[in-house]
C-alpha cells in the first residue's frame, strides 16, 4: 500500500478532476438504468396504493355506521330566513323597475 502523505494543491486538483471524470463516466453508463428503475418502482408503488384504496377498504361495522350517519344528515331549511330574503328581493324589484332589464340569451337566435 502506497499512501501519499504529502499532498500538493496541484496534484489534489488533478486527482479531483480524475475523480469527477470517473464519476461522470459512471453516471453516463447508469443514468438510463437508474431512471427506468425509479420509473418502474414509482409506477408499481402507485399501483399498489391505488389497489389498496379501491379494494382494501377494511372498515369496521362501527366505521361504516358512522359514515352512513354522517351522510344521512339533512339540510336544515330555515324558512323564515328564506322568506325574508325573498321579500327583500321583491321589495328591491318593485322599488326600481327601470334598472332591471333581462339579459338577452346568447343561445337564442335573434329575430
Amino acid at each position: 500500500m502506497n499512501f501519499k502523505t504529502n499532498i500538493s494543491s496541484k496534484s489534489f486538483k488533478l486527482e479531483t478532476r480524475h475523480v469527477l471524470n470517473l464519476a461522470a463516466r459512471a453516471w453516463s453508463k447508469i443514468h438510463m438504468t437508474l431512471f427506468f428503475t425509479l420509473l418502474f418502482c414509482s409506477i408499481g408503488f402507485g399501483g399498489y396504493i391505488w389497489r389498496n384504496s379501491v379494494s382494501g377498504a377494511n372498515w369496521t361495522d362501527q366505521e361504516k355506521q358512522e359514515y352512513l350517519n354522517m351522510q344521512n344528515t339533512k339540510t336544515v331549511f330555515r324558512e323564515n330566513d328564506f322568506r325574508k330574503v325573498l321579500e327583500d328581493v321583491q321589495r328591491r324589484k318593485a322599488a326600481d323597475p327601470i334598472s332591471y332589464q333581462p339579459i338577452n340569451d346568447i343561445f337564442e337566435p335573434y329575430q
